[in-house]
């Protein structure tokens, strides 16, 4: 495996071809780097074919081939994300679609076949900053067993395995502060993500309160009375309704 010295020159010798000065990376770029992570901002590139330069905006990331080379990846902007046809061997579900374009994650495991016969379980997330679709096979990510102050129960972490939402409360900042969001794996950060919108919360009071109506039974007879499929209905939808007992 390349050591980190390695992975430096490597860095150094690539960005030059790149029209990348030292000027334009910090330090937290280069340790992304060195942690075969992405830079955490897009940078200017400039990539000379023949007597053709192409410029555009990039996020450079390190990735190590099969014969223990590096190669210097380059994540360009896209105008929108590529979630038809093929991706990563699969077709996507039109509920995958869907929930990659509202929230930005499939909302699910799914499974992928990056390479032929080799098929895995992954997370599916949009690049934010570039659009690209990324995928985490799901044996990298690991669950904690508290965030930010609050013990997850056994629900709460499956949920997160299979890459589920989960709406948290009564979390903690680093300045000690109280907040909820909405928590759920970022298969681009390889790591928990927080959404401070609660729709999340509002679909799961809307579950809850059409469990509870579900589960209120109304009789067909009340007090003796026999009730008309109206009554039945005035009472479920909390109207009153006169009986004759």
């Amino acid at each position: 495996r390349v050591d980190r010295r390695q992975r430096q020159m490597c860095i150094r010798d690539r960005f030059e071809k790149l029209g990348i000065t030292k000027e334009m990376i910090d330090t937290k770029s280069l340790d992304k780097m060195l942690n075969w992570q992405k830079t955490p901002m897009l940078l200017p590139i400039k990539v000379e074919i023949g007597d053709t330069v192409i410029r555009t905006d990039a996020r450079l990331s390190l990735r190590e081939n099969a014969e223990g080379e590096l190669k210097l990846i380059v994540h360009a902007v896209r105008k929108e994300p590529q979630l038809d046809g093929f991706v990563y061997g699969i077709r996507l579900t039109e509920d995958d679609k869907q929930n990659l374009r509202q929230t930005g994650h499939a909302g699910r495991l799914v499974e992928i076949e990056p390479v032929k016969d080799q098929k895995m379980m992954a997370f599916l997330s949009i690049d934010k900053l570039t659009n690209e679709l990324v995928a985490v096979r799901a044996d990298r990510i690991k669950i904690p067993n508290e965030i930010k102050g609050v013990t997850l129960d056994e629900q709460q972490k499956k949920d997160l395995l299979e890459g589920k939402a989960v709406y948290l409360e009564n979390m903690k900042s680093k300045n000690d502060k109280e907040f909820n969001a909405t928590v759920q794996i970022n298969a681009d950060r390889r790591s928990l993500e927080f959404r401070f919108d609660n729709s999340l919360k509002q679909e799961q009071s809307k579950q809850q309160n059409q469990s509870q109506e579900t589960q209120f039974h109304i009789p067909t007879k009340l007090l003796g009375a026999e009730l008309s499929e109206q009554q039945q209905k005035d009472l479920k939808d909390t109207k009153p309704s006169m009986l004759r007992v």
